[in-house]
């Protein structure tokens, strides 16, 4: 029976290592109030509400396998997704899981109301 005792400790033990060396965070931030300068004189029509997203790894905390730049590829996306020439009320997301900081997963989410410029 002290064996059994024993075992549980260990598991015990593992479920708060683990707990404690593996999270998840998320993280929102407002940007700017347009994701290109508008000046008086350029005058545009609220098309949609858009969001995009990147995401990628980052392997052992040093080997990354997503893109360099994630909030202009975020950005990116939420301006092709609707075919718009700029965002406003931009916000932007970060939502970051990580696994005994092995395994590393982020993704990066950029949203607000895309605009088309008049010519």
């Amino acid at each position: 029976m002290p064996k059994l005792t024993v075992s549980i400790k260990l598991v015990l033990a593992a479920i708060i290592f683990s707990t404690v060396c593996s999270g998840c965070i998320t993280k929102s931030a407002s940007v700017a109030p347009s994701s290109t300068p508008i000046t008086a004189d350029r005058t545009y029509t609220v098309i949609n509400e858009t969001s995009g997203s990147s995401s990628g790894f980052i392997i052992l905390g040093l080997i990354p396998l997503a893109s360099l730049e994630p909030t202009k590829s975020a950005r990116d996306a939420a301006i092709d997704q609707i075919k718009a020439d700029a965002i406003i009320d931009c916000q932007i997301e970060y939502s970051v899981f990580d696994i005994f900081s092995i395994f590393t997963f982020i993704k990066t989410t950029v949203s607000g109301k895309g605009i088309k410029f008049h010519e």
